[in-house]
């Protein structure tokens, strides 16, 4: 959180964009739900950039949820990418 209160500091989180679980199978990193007692290091709104090997989503400063979505799964797992748009859509973005 320091990052926020330098002039010109910027929160930039650099993550892998999937992992595997016990069985091999892929799953994303980026979610559009949070487990129930999920941990959270920051908030969005503090968020300004996220990296993955697939790019850089952002600036995500004063975009509207939606956008946030939208630049997110465009740095997830091509492969995740449909489901995680499936997933926004039943949360109600995107209309």
């Amino acid at each position: 959180m320091g990052c926020r209160m330098s002039r010109f500091g910027r929160m930039i989180i650099v993550m892998a964009s999937s992992t595997k679980d016990k069985d091999g199978n892929l799953i994303s990193r980026i979610v559009p739900n949070l487990s129930p007692g999920a941990l959270v290091g920051t908030l969005a709104v503090h968020l300004d950039y996220v990296v993955t090997e697939y790019g850089i989503a952002g600036p995500l400063d004063g975009l509207t949820i939606d956008e946030r979505a939208e630049e997110l799964i465009k740095v997830a797992h091509p492969k995740l990418q449909e489901e995680l748009v499936k997933g926004a859509k039943e949360k109600g973005l995107f209309k």
